[in-house]
């Protein structure tokens, strides 16, 4: 095999591994985030206001769309589904880039995508959130990051 086949072989395996990385912190920081959750509902620590008249308001407080539900339970629903979300997209990057990172290459709308929902996480937890989860998001972006300059790199020499 040539040098410039072992080369490109070799970025393409560190794309994706970059890629699978960045699929892997969101898929971990989905998971941790439904867990504690989880958790919450039956022993509240992690999502709960410090000040228990807060989650006592929010528990009697219904929300404007229906009176069947409470601003707590709405709350507890929206960090649930959040974390679903979180760890679905991880999972499904994950298991792209591993059973078929030609797939990831070939569908060129893959990568923008992925970066966009990557950076959207990063952007809300540097605006929302705490040092954590701006650390997994800039990880994980990071990985996608480098894995998209990896292969953009080899599609420009048309090596792909």
């Amino acid at each position: 095999m040539s040098t410039a086949m072992t080369e490109t072989g070799n970025k393409i395996s560190a794309a994706k591994r970059a890629f699978e990385f960045g699929a892997l912190v969101f898929l971990l920081l989905g998971f941790a985030h439904a867990l504690g959750i989880v958790v919450d509902m039956f022993r509240p620590f992690l999502f709960t206001p410090v000040d228990p008249q807060v989650k006592q308001t929010m528990m009697d407080a219904t929300i404007l769309i229906t009176d069947r539900t409470s601003l707590w339970k709405a709350w507890l629903g929206f960090n649930l589904i959040h974390g679903y979300g979180v760890f679905f997209f991880g999972l499904i990057t994950f298991l792209l880039a591993h059973d078929n990172f030609g797939y990831v290459i070939k569908h060129r709308a893959l990568f923008p995508l992925v970066l966009f929902m990557a950076l959207s996480y990063l952007i809300m937890a540097v605006v929302f959130w705490f040092y954590v989860p701006v650390l997994g998001c800039a990880l994980g972006f990071g990985g996608f990051i480098v894995s998209f300059v990896l292969i953009r790199q080899r599609l420009r020499v048309g090596e792909i």
